[in-house]
């Protein structure tokens, strides 16, 4: 039986991460609804405690129960003074999928043996999206955006951001001499996105599996020094447009539109383009409306109804919908993700953080709850190996304090 939801964590891993289960909807492929995904997911999670004699109590940690109380509490009460309308409405929907997704991932993922077949189907997605993303920026299949890669995902800065999470995620199972080249083979499909957050995770990703020791160079220094040139001569030619020339030098430009065009450089700079403005101009709109009303903020899904596009940064959407304490919920969040990982959870934690500067739904996409659930998963596994748990003849459990 355990084996059985060994291979569901499988299964929703890349079911979620792949984006196959909204995909295939979103085109008209099937009638079957990601809300019937949500209650297969949350089921699986059901039939794990009835089957495990467990609870949600038992098996969640006390700082994930008391945030997800939290979080659910919160959505409650700032719906209440919100415009009830159905933007509002939906928005509180997306927070309760959320808690029971998060809570289902946990203990799923949770499972002997399950990261590791999780992991496999991470690594999976990672190279199935790096090869579809190459085949929609040459032959346009899927994406939104022309000019710029999506594959399944649709949109290019969630195809961008996904690929760099799975890419982290699924690093253990790359044998050590092939991680630094599986980083590199993932960089070419988040290039391809044309997503100047997405590049960024990529950069944080890589550093991050370096410090953290998942990737290990030979001549530390010598590499270091090629890294930190290569990443410094990036940002010059980002900040300066030049990077548009040696697209034009390669061949590449007769593949990118005018929108790619302008985040090249096409005005000089690869931040002058109308994306970088209009979000920067958002989020000082969410900012200030955050210091209007800044202990309650202004209601659920407040910048889902205000007219104009949502603020793409996690931080000033909770800030302008929530306040003071929707903001707080968030950093909690990412506090108790970063105090209760791994060195590799961790990273995870970093890339999510850093991804919610330049995304608004980082707590509505399954994918992205899928990863902060990964992140402690993993802290679960770290300290119950370094613990040591026993089989105890009375039917419970004892700890030996051994490593393994």
């Amino acid at each position: 039986m355990r084996q059985i939801f060994i291979w569901l964590a499988a299964v929703n891993t890349f079911l979620y991460c792949s984006n196959l289960y909204l995909h295939y909807y979103e085109t008209g492929q099937t009638s079957f609804k990601p809300l019937y995904w949500y209650a297969f997911t949350i089921g699986s999670m059901m039939a794990l405690l009835v089957v495990g004699r467990s609870s949600l109590f038992k098996d969640l940690p006390r700082p994930l129960l008391i945030w997800l109380w939290a979080f659910s509490a919160y959505s409650a009460f700032n719906f209440i003074y919100s415009s009830h309308s159905e933007l509002a409405t939906q928005a509180v929907i997306y927070n309760f999928e959320s808690v029971f997704l998060f809570a289902a991932f946990f203990l799923l993922l949770i499972q002997p043996g399950a990261i590791r077949v999780a992991q496999w189907a991470l690594l999976v997605v990672a190279l199935l999206g790096v090869v579809l993303n190459i085949i929609d920026f040459f032959t346009p299949l899927w994406s939104t955006v022309p000019g710029r890669a999506a594959g399944l995902y649709g949109n290019p800065t969630i195809s961008g951001k996904i690929l760099a999470l799975t890419m982290v995620a699924a690093i253990p199972v790359i044998p050590a001499r092939l991680r630094l080249l599986f980083c590199a083979v993932v960089g070419v499909g988040i290039i391809l996105t044309f997503s100047r957050g997405a590049w960024l995770l990529w950069a944080v990703g890589v550093t991050g599996l370096s410090v953290a020791g998942y990737i290990q160079f030979r001549y530390k220094k010598i590499t270091a020094g090629l890294v930190a040139g290569l990443v410094g001569f990036l940002l010059y030619s980002l900040l300066t447009g030049t990077l548009l020339g040696y697209m034009n030098t390669v061949g590449l430009d007769a593949f990118l539109t005018p929108d790619t065009l302008e985040r090249m450089g096409g005005r000089g700079s690869s931040f002058g383009d109308d994306s970088a403005s209009s979000r920067a101009a958002v989020a000082l709109r969410a900012w200030e409306a955050f210091e209007d009303t800044p202990w309650i903020g202004h209601g659920m899904g407040y910048t889902m109804e205000w007219g104009y596009i949502e603020p793409h940064n996690m931080y000033v959407t909770m800030a302008a919908n929530g306040g003071m304490l929707g903001l707080a919920i968030f950093l909690g969040l990412l506090a108790l993700v970063w105090c209760n990982s791994d060195r590799l959870g961790k990273v995870i934690c970093l890339l999510y953080a850093f991804s919610s500067l330049t995304s608004h739904n980082n707590l509505d996409q399954p994918a992205m709850i899928y990863m902060l659930a990964m992140a402690l998963a993993l802290g679960r596994n770290s300290r119950e190996s370094s613990v040591g748990i026993l089989p105890d003849p009375g039917g419970g459990e004892r700890r030996n304090r051994v490593l393994w």
